[in-house]
């Protein structure tokens, strides 16, 4: 486990960061960044018979919610290391960096979380070999459940016209522009295939579903054409 903690944080610092990523400077205040915590806090008992290398990595994996369990007092660093372990490291690890999977994709920083609070989202688009793809015009919209069997996130009517088109229960993001329309003022993706992230605030004791999705400006969205290829998340609140 201590060889892991070694390994994840080289790899961390040779690794581009990626949306919600945390990076610090590599050395003073000013210059190249690299993905890592400055946060000296730790929570573990077993970690001070090594090297000042391995304590150091071990703490900031810990501090950047890598490791696998965060409340535990001991990290066992001469313990091998499990493959359910390592699936968790790995993740925790690659969700710093600008790893990403292909198309269009929409991450919350949470899927559940307490009323009130304000849910941060990334928007990410890679091609199909994994690489960014950039200026992609992005349009973000949402939906609050209802137990109104009437409230409908889509048209449901017979006129092809509108069926599948967002209804009036659908509003637009705090960065989307006109709900349900790619527009030349929505955000773009940057050089890295990212948008710039945004946070909402859930509604109280309920769901949202969070839709992403990109075309050719001035495409209206509909459901039963561009669900294929949208990206929909959906997050629930508690008291």
């Amino acid at each position: 486990r201590e060889e892991m903690a070694l390994f994840i944080t080289r790899l961390l610092k040779k690794a581009t960061v990626g949306p919600g990523g945390n990076e610090e400077f590599v050395t003073g205040t000013t210059g190249l960044k690299e993905i890592k915590s400055l946060t000296t806090n730790f929570n573990f008992t077993d970690i001070n018979r090594g090297t000042y290398e391995v304590r150091d990595a071990i703490v900031n994996l810990w501090n950047l919610g890598v490791t696998d369990v965060q409340t535990v007092t001991t990290f066992e660093p001469t313990f091998v290391m499990s493959r359910k372990a390592m699936a968790t490291f790995m993740a925790r690890a690659l969700a710093h960096t600008n790893a990403r999977p292909k198309g269009l994709v929409l991450q919350p920083s949470s899927y559940r979380l307490k009323t009130g609070y304000a849910v941060t989202l990334s928007v990410t688009h890679r091609a199909d070999d994994f690489s960014a793809i950039a200026g992609s015009s992005v349009d973000t919209f949402r939906f609050n459940y209802s137990l109104v069997s009437t409230v409908v996130r889509f048209d449901q009517s017979s006129n092809v016209l509108v069926v599948g088109t967002c209804t009036t229960w659908i509003s637009a993001t705090t960065v989307g522009n006109i709900k349900c329309s790619v527009d030349t003022a929505d955000p773009k993706t940057d050089a890295n295939g990212n948008l710039a992230v945004f946070s909402e605030i859930p509604p109280t004791v309920n769901k949202v579903d969070v839709w992403a999705w990109t075309a050719t400006p001035t495409t209206v969205y509909d459901n039963d054409i561009h669900a294929a290829t949208a990206s929909k998340i959906t997050i629930e609140t508690y008291p």
